[in-house]
């Protein structure tokens, strides 16, 4: 009992030690974005003039290819009823829509959450309207989710399946 008071004490000492040392306030560092200097537009223009561009667009060629190859797989991927989601640096904006050029089993809405005028009821009201083809005003957001659930439900639906592409998902409009 004794070893184990002197081992609870040594670990409350190291803690108490470790938080001494590490967490007094440390002051702001003086290295600020505003403090960067900005090439001017000559400077930048003659860098980006050296850039090799076929280099670039065969890097971009190749990579579309590439994903290509991945179709099959996010076809199975979404008959299984699951969501692909793509994510990381460099575009996949052409990538995908090469994709739903190939989803013929039903209507594909394209979503830009990165516009700031985008709603819920904007993409609710394509739904109904341009896919659906119904022209109902709905009280609310729950009534109007509820009318496209029962339609889909519905065993006499033209409409048996449909896919949502948003780009931008964490767009300022999709965020709440």
């Amino acid at each position: 009992a004794a070893l184990d008071a002197e081992v609870r004490a040594t670990h409350e000492t190291r803690g108490q030690n470790y938080f001494a040392q590490h967490g007094a306030r440390q002051g702001t560092s003086d290295n600020a974005m505003g403090s960067l200097s900005l090439l001017d537009d000559a400077t930048r223009k003659a860098l980006l003039s050296k850039v090799k561009r076929p280099t670039l667009d065969a890097h971009r060629a190749r990579r579309r290819r590439q994903l290509t190859t991945q179709h099959a797989q996010w076809t199975r991927a979404l008959s299984m009823g699951d969501s692909l989601l793509f994510y990381g640096v460099g575009a996949k904006t052409t990538a995908i829509h090469d994709y739903c050029r190939t989803l013929t089993d039903g209507p594909v809405v394209v979503v830009d959450g990165s516009l700031p005028t985008l709603s819920v009821k904007a993409v609710l009201n394509t739904v109904t309207t341009d896919i659906l083809q119904q022209t109902d005003t709905f009280r609310n957001t729950q009534d109007h989710i509820t009318f496209i659930r029962n339609f889909f439900a519905s065993p006499d639906s033209f409409v048996r399946r449909m896919y949502f592409v948003v780009h931008n998902l964490d767009g300022p409009a999709l965020r709440n």
